[in-house]
């Protein structure tokens, strides 16, 4: 392509300004969002994890699949037994749960928690990153519990001002002096980005207790693969491991399992992945739209050329000759519209980083680097070379004789083949969209008519984590409670205020002995069951109403009988038919149950786990005054707007205790609002995406048959002047003209059956099949198509037939 073809290029261009203008913006819109989709995908999925060898790093899980449950933290001997037997990987290393690694930190005569990373010997050996100042933790220090201390880049950065001789000053960590022996790059996030420092696991007080417990689950496991091993044959490897250990500890691991999962998996679930692809092919599906938009456009345009290009032909100019000339212009349209485009996505890449959900990891570092600037420029081109080389190939080709003679009608054959092949991808292209979008919109909807057990309006709260020397025993953390409740309660706005927890933690592998069953048959052996602690008005400030028994009073102390309330899910599975009240059960873990019996007292209604979606397990209540744990939530009923008592409820608790952080204090509703965050972004997305889709296609439709109205002025003339009604002028156009719509409508609705099949894990209350949501779909798609199918054959029928038969 000589620099003269581009100029003859140019200046055909130049000759229609605002046929430029629209092509540009068009293809620039698609490029724009598909763009900006595209960089949030390689910054999640595609960037590289900053470890060397990453895709060898590997989470190792405990499971248990008897009770579908596949992703459980281990305990220490069962890493150990790991460690040993397996053949696959060249290390494993572990860390304690982040829930049981906060720690006190003393700063300036003040103690502030924060979250620390206790890990074992051959941690950073197996991630394999050194330290960005200093070293790290040395396997003998860990193995003696030394008090020493890795920085994470962000606790340098802000406590020590970035300064290199931070090695060998101390930290004050749980009331014990720590030297800083090294900084970790600002890269370094493992196992958790809001982790500032890192400890040897010998350090923790629990550390002799959790080296021989085989039931205290409270450790991750993380793996280097050997050379050339696979994730598959590491699972294999894990598998007979776990079989073996089974046999071996048959009490407790008979129905354990392991899971072998790559870092980057498990650091993007699969549901958010699935999401971010999916949402890079709705896009990609809207880039098409608008490239058939365009080469409608150039349909016409070419048309409207084809003596001028006759005449090149006429006097020697070769087909290749004619291409040229038009793929020249789409280039320029693909720089224009690249340009653009790459303006629009900038915009978007920070309106994605502004509204995106924050659970989405490495957010933070979406950006317009090279690769996402390659993935601009490639959906520049193929969108100009899509939309420009149909036309272009069919009338570079023609006889130039028909051409001169003016034989050559968009409304011939070949010309009502583009069209309709062009309305037939556009309504293909919407209803697979509008569908996808519509099954998400149902689901959205059944969510929110979910019963969730309990009123969430109006309801404040405030997780609480209590750590140090003074929280040692029980009964100095039932004075927090009991001062924290006193104290919130005499808040001008507070109706009531209670210990315990709206969203219940899991311990998946709990089992239960009821009394008159044999022992060897564990009640609820094959499904999750939870515990937790309440304090006397818990049920009555959450709004959850008693179905038999009685509440929890301030007579269930020490000394008392120990009793539990029960959900109405653990009474039918336990006592169907019966009154669970007065019956008596003990719980445990697998091989070992607690010796003291529980009595159920009352029963109370299901209350959602986790949000909607999450399905209800049996669950029982401990009064606090018989059992506490030092990881509670405050919950406030308020009167007045839950905002207007936050601050203040904040302020009390950390008058009590200056080193529980204000920060933890939410209403309840806004904690609803945050877990469904992902699921709202994603349908926010593709409703999106289907906007563009139906505007695009509507115009893209209207365009079309306004350009073919054009083409048939002189046989409606010729029709009504031989005496034909609008009527019957009017059906006969809609059905040359919606026929493709129509088409489309049943191909796309028959290619959304099986690729809504993928948006089945993310559907609530329906199925990807659901009837509703594809009539819905169809009736918009076909109602739009309609629309832009009528008005310019009924302005083309408002033409005098005199004046139409001299048409052309």
């Amino acid at each position: 392509m000589t620099a003269e073809t581009v100029r003859y290029a140019w200046r055909g261009i130049r000759k229609n300004p605002a046929f430029a203008l629209t092509c540009t913006l068009i293809l620039a819109l698609g490029i724009g969002i598909s763009t900006a989709v595209f960089s949030v995908v390689y910054a999640v999925l595609l960037h590289p994890l900053p470890y060397p060898d990453a895709d060898r790093l590997c989470m190792v899980w405990k499971t248990i699949p008897k009770k579908n449950l596949d992703r459980d933290w281990t305990s220490y001997p069962t890493y150990e037994d790991w460690k040993r037997q397996n053949q696959s990987f060249e290390g494993l290393a572990s860390y304690l749960r982040p829930d049981g690694a906060r720690a006190l930190l003393t700063r300036s005569d003040e103690q502030v928690q924060v979250q620390t990373a206790k890990v074992s010997d051959n941690f950073f050996s197996v991630l394999n990153v050194p330290a960005l100042v200093g070293r790290t933790i040395s396997p003998a220090e860990a193995g003696s519990g030394a008090n020493v201390v890795v920085l994470s880049y962000t606790m340098w950065k802000r406590r020590f001002a970035s300064a290199p001789e931070v090695v060998g000053q101390t930290l004050e960590i749980d009331q014990a002096a720590y030297e800083v022996i090294g900084v970790m790059p600002a890269t370094f996030e493992f196992p958790d980005k809001e982790v500032e420092v890192w400890l040897p696991m010998a350090t923790d007080p629990r550390w002799h207790a959790f080296q021989t417990i085989r039931i205290a689950d409270a450790f991750g496991v993380v793996g280097r693969l050997k050379a050339g091993v696979t994730p598959e044959r590491a699972q294999a490897d894990m598998t007979v491991v776990s079989r073996r250990l089974a046999q071996e500890h048959a009490a407790t691991d008979a129905d354990l399992d392991a899971r072998v999962l790559l870092l980057g998996q498990q650091i993007v679930g699969p549901r958010l992945r699935l999401t971010l692809w999916l949402s890079l092919g709705a896009v990609l599906l809207v880039v098409l739209i608008a490239c058939s938009n365009v080469a409608g456009l150039f349909l016409a345009r070419t048309f409207a050329r084809r003596k001028a290009f006759a005449i090149r032909l006429a006097l020697g100019a070769g087909r290749s000759d004619i291409l040229k000339q038009l793929l020249a212009e789409a280039l320029l349209f693909a720089l224009g519209a690249g340009s653009v485009g790459v303006l629009l996505a900038a915009l978007g890449i920070k309106g994605v980083a502004l509204f995106a959900p924050a659970g989405i990891p490495d957010l933070e570092k979406v950006s317009f680097c090279g690769y996402v600037l390659a993935f601009a420029i490639a959906v520049s081109l193929l969108s100009a070379m899509i939309s420009a080389l149909g036309p272009a190939w069919r009338f570079s080709g023609g006889d130039p004789e028909d051409a001169l003679r003016d034989r050559v009608a968009a409304g011939g054959r070949e010309g009502n083949r583009m069209r309709s092949l062009l309305v037939f991808v556009e309504s293909a292209l919407a209803i697979i969209l509008l569908t996808g979008t519509g099954l998400l919109l149902r689901s959205a909807l059944r969510l929110g008519q979910v019963d969730l057990g309990f009123r969430p309006d109006h309801l404040v709260s405030m997780h609480i984590d209590l750590h140090g020397q003074k929280y040692a025993e029980d009964g100095q953390i039932r004075a927090f409670i009991d001062e924290a409740i006193r104290r919130v309660s005499a808040l001008p706005g507070v109706k009531s205020a209670a210990v315990g927890a709206a969203f219940l933690p899991r311990v998946p592998d709990l089992q239960l002995a009821v009394d008159g069953r044999p022992e060897s048959v564990p009640a609820l052996s094959h499904e999750p069951v939870t515990w937790t602690c309440v304090s006397e008005g818990f049920f009555q400030t959450m709004g959850m109403p008693l179905a038999r028994g009685r509440f929890f009073t301030t007579e269930d102390g020490p000394g008392s009988l120990t009793v539990v309330v029960i959900n109405q899910t653990m009474a039918r599975r336990l006592w169907p038919g019966e009154d669970p009240v007065g019956k008596r059960f003990r719980f445990g873990k697998p091989g070992y149950l607690e010796k003291e019996t529980l009595t159920v007292v009352g029963v109370v209604g299901d209350v959602v786990q986790n949000g909607p979606e999450t399905p209800v397990i049996p669950v029982f209540y401990f009064p606090v005054r018989q059992k506490v744990w030092e990881s509670l939530d405050l919950m406030v009923r308020t009167g007045a707007e839950p905002a207007a008592v936050t601050t203040a409820v904040g302020d009390e608790v950390h008058a009590i205790d200056k080193t529980i952080p204000r920060s933890a204090i939410t209403t309840v509703e806004r904690h609803l609002w945050e877990l469904g965050s992902q699921r709202r972004f994603q349908m926010e997305l593709f409703g999106l995406f289907s906007l563009f889709a139906i505007v695009l296609a509507t115009a893209g439709i209207y365009g079309v048959m306004a350009y073919a109205a054009t083409q048939w002025t002189n046989e409606i003339g010729i029709r009504m002047a031989l005496g034909a009604q609008r009527a019957d002028v009017l059906r006969m156009m809609l059905g040359e003209g919606l026929g493709p719509v129509l088409l489309g409508l049943v191909t796309g609705l028959g290619v959304a059956t099986v690729l809504t099949r993928l948006l089945r894990g993310f559907l609530f209350g329906i199925t990807p099949g659901d009837p509703v949501t594809y009539v819905t779909a169809a009736t918009v798609v076909a109602s739009a198509a309609a629309l832009a199918a009528v008005v310019p054959i009924c302005r083309a029928m408002r033409v005098d037939p005199v004046i139409a038969l001299r048409y052309e």
